[in-house]
């Protein structure tokens, strides 16, 4: 689980850092309106990704069901034939954001590498 919560982690700090740029980008009045549409589907296919991490189920094993990715935020253990004890704690909630906002930075790692090969050089003259 360990490998999840780094991966997670990553992708967090890069996410931040991949909005600063296309920040940067828009500010500068770089091809503004292909930022806006490249960040417009960012945000769909992120909004997206962080609904599927947050309801996304694992089972470790038939009688294990854990819920979120990258961050574990409930588990579940089957009593008995078709009751279930949740394990749900003070934790839920902020690895249920974690996941979310994992998913929803994820699309914008790949943006600046898709704009940035667009800037335009000046003109010589």
């Amino acid at each position: 689980m360990g490998l999840c919560i780094l991966a997670g982690m990553t992708t967090a700090l890069l996410g931040f850092l991949a909005i600063g740029f296309l920040i940067r980008g828009f500010t500068e009045n770089r091809s503004r309106r292909l930022h806006f549409f490249a960040e417009i589907a960012a945000l769909i296919l992120g909004v997206s990704l962080g609904i599927a991490a947050v309801t996304y189920s694992r089972y470790p094993s038939p009688d294990l069901r854990v819920v979120g990715f990258p961050f574990a935020a409930a588990m579940f253990e089957r009593m008995s034939p078709g009751e279930w004890a949740d394990f749900i704690g003070f934790r839920t909630i902020f690895a249920s954001i974690g996941n979310f906002l994992i998913g929803l930075l994820f699309p914008y790692l790949f943006l600046p590498l898709i704009l940035a090969p667009g800037r335009r050089k000046p003109a010589a003259t």
